[in-house]
């Protein structure tokens, strides 16, 4: 009897140990910039940057995979603002251009553990 509860306790333990450890903060972002219909945007580069508005962490990434980027963050609230330079191509002209452009959310909940947010550019020169 005495021997059947401590193989009760030790295979407990033992399950209790191999579990799966869920980090509950972490959040993986996904921002993508949308540009409007009449351009193709060839490559981007610039620097978005996410402002918890619980704890005052600030994130920055400046990798672009096309014209997303993706970053680790805690959840919560964030304001997101980016800005930078784009290579486009006009999709009704076929001429190919550079332009500076922004993007902004003043307030964006990122509360799932994989998060994806769309942004529409706002180019800073005319097409």
């Amino acid at each position: 009897m005495k021997i059947k509860f401590i193989v009760g306790i030790m295979t407990a333990v033992l399950l209790d140990s191999c579990h799966k450890e869920y980090n509950d903060y972490d959040a993986t972002v996904t921002i993508e910039m949308v540009a409007p219909d009449t351009m193709s945007i060839e490559r981007m580069q610039g620097t978005i940057s996410l402002f918890n508005l619980s704890n005052g962490q600030l994130y920055s990434i400046s990798t672009f995979k096309g014209t997303s980027v993706e970053l680790e963050v805690f959840r919560g609230p964030y304001a997101i603002q980016g800005h930078g330079t784009l290579k486009y191509e006009g999709i009704i002209s076929g001429k190919t251009g550079v332009c500076g452009f922004r993007c902004n959310s003043s307030y964006t909940e990122i509360l799932s553990e994989h998060t994806h947010l769309q942004l529409d550019l706002l180019l800073l020169t005319d097409q």
